[in-house]
């Protein structure tokens, strides 16, 4: 028993250095996720500090970021207020809506005409089954 007992005992003082170097000979498996991570750049606060650095605690902002000054307000205004004039220069009356609307419908009619022939196959606007590269070519470019 005692002969057992003092092998279990070399057996285990041979296993503990063994087992001590396995931790040194495995590799590192590279940067930790933590030094992975991009850093954010969360620009300058502010958050007022106290003398040691810390943030003041109920010291908050007074704005997100420093304000506009009134001449700056105005002109901006100014800009947007000419610019929306440019924009509203067009003056529309019924008359002219009416009569878009009849050159759509008459785009539209044409369109459908052109269609129609090209799948019938009856020639028109379209090009038959039968027609060429070179023939579709030219009715492409208008020639």
């Amino acid at each position: 028993m005692t002969h057992s007992r003092s092998m279990r005992l070399v057996t285990l003082a041979a296993l503990v250095p063994l087992a001590a170097a396995c931790g040194t000979l495995v590799p590192a498996e590279g940067p930790s996720k933590y030094a992975q991570r991009p850093k954010i750049d969360s620009g300058p606060s502010s958050q007022r500090l106290g003398p040691d650095g810390y943030p003041l605690l109920g010291a908050y902002p007074k704005a997100a970021t420093v304000q506009l000054t009134e001449p700056v307000v105005v002109a901006e205004r100014n800009t947007l207020k000419a610019t929306a004039g440019v924009q509203n220069t067009g003056v529309s009356s019924a008359a002219e809506y009416r009569r878009s609307l009849a050159e759509a419908a008459a785009v539209r009619a044409q369109t459908r005409r052109q269609v129609d022939a090209a799948v019938s196959g009856s020639g028109g606007a379209g090009a038959g089954a039968d027609a060429s590269g070179e023939d579709v070519l030219r009715q492409i470019e208008g020639r």
